[in-house]
């Protein structure tokens, strides 16, 4: 599973970031899913999986969930972050660990809500 750049411009004084696509491909039967993220900005994480479900962040700072179910990917923003991220999200205990352009958050991936914040000197 994988993103792709946004049609945008990633640049923080436009008000859309474009949009990007997330692909599912699978190696045993060369099939391809993918599904469009609007206003997501680029994707420039690596996506990481718990649990059967997969987790990335896009630079317009959105916490992603992404689902296969029934052949189907599914994809629901989990939570919107306080700034921009290129961060590849840590999964630990229920937990997504994020960079972000002014430091670390921890997101419940239950309820979607930041449970700590961390400010950081400059850009994680």
């Amino acid at each position: 599973m994988f993103g792709s750049t946004s049609n945008g411009s990633d640049d923080l004084n436009t008000p859309s970031d474009g949009d990007a696509v997330l692909y599912a491909y699978s190696k045993e039967d060369g099939m391809l899913l993918q599904v469009a993220l609007e206003d997501s900005g680029s994707v420039c994480t690596t996506v990481v999986e718990d649990g059967g479900k997969y987790y990335f962040v896009s630079k317009a700072g959105k916490l992603y969930e992404a689902e296969i179910t029934d052949g189907q990917l599914k994809v629901a923003v989990k939570t919107k972050l306080a700034g921009k991220s290129t961060c590849t999200p840590v999964i630990e205990g229920g937990k997504a660990y994020i960079g972000y352009s002014a430091g670390i958050q921890v997101i419940d991936l239950t309820t979607g809500e930041v449970t700590a914040a961390y400010s950081t000197p400059a850009d994680v």
